[in-house]
């Protein structure tokens, strides 16, 4: 909404009305771009930083003005992964709160083991209607899945997870025979985990 910069409260207005009168659900993805707290300041802030935070209170003053009564008419999800950004008000509107933690352990197995079966076969018999696109060796040492969830992936999101067997899939598909061999795992697995690793840093700071 907040991209949309002097229109964003206008088309805030726009949508609601609209799932109001259809009786729609609205999902707000990333909420805190653009529902953050009305009184949130930024250092040494520009002319159009002024200008984006003044169009920032109308959206919220926007929402709040039509979100203010309980209705059966209308579904609102907020998704964020900073719920403290968020105005007050809005959260004041949020009848329950769902709280979605990182993949454990054992769900990060999970995951790499499911997107490793969609990804690969033993065969060669590959790339055929709901097949995948890539094999495995012989003596590929299938205990590699389990100590990728055990460290390596640990505090990684779902998403995350499958960017890295994704990059192993695209770095088989380029090998002589599209066929995943140890090294392979080894080396993309821990390229990506540095790789993750340094854009979680860089985000903290």
């Amino acid at each position: 909404m907040v991209p949309l910069g002097r229109t964003g409260p206008t088309e805030l207005k726009r949508i609601i009305s609209w799932a109001i009168r259809w009786k729609g659900i609205i999902v707000i993805d990333e909420a805190e771009c653009a529902l953050k707290s009305r009184y949130y300041r930024c250092k040494n802030q520009s002319v159009n930083d002024s200008i984006e935070a003044a169009i920032a209170r109308d959206v919220i003053n926007v929402f709040l003005s039509l979100t203010g009564e309980a209705s059966s008419d209308l579904m609102l999800i907020i998704v964020t992964s900073h719920p403290e950004r968020l105005d007050g008000a809005v959260l004041d509107r949020c009848d329950e709160v769902l709280h979605l933690s990182l993949p454990c352990q054992t769900e990060r197995f999970l995951i790499i083991k499911d997107c490793f079966s969609n990804r690969f076969c033993l065969s060669n018999i590959c790339g055929g209607k709901g097949k995948p696109l890539c094999q495995y060796a012989s003596d590929f040492d299938m205990t590699m899945l389990h100590k990728l969830s055990l460290t390596d992936t640990e505090g990684f999101s779902g998403r995350e997870i499958d960017q890295i067997m994704k990059a192993i899939s695209e770095e088989t598909l380029m090998a002589p025979d599209s066929t995943l061999t140890c090294c392979i795992w080894e080396r993309v697995t821990k390229r990506m985990c540095c790789a993750i690793k340094a854009k979680k840093r860089y985000s903290e700071k």
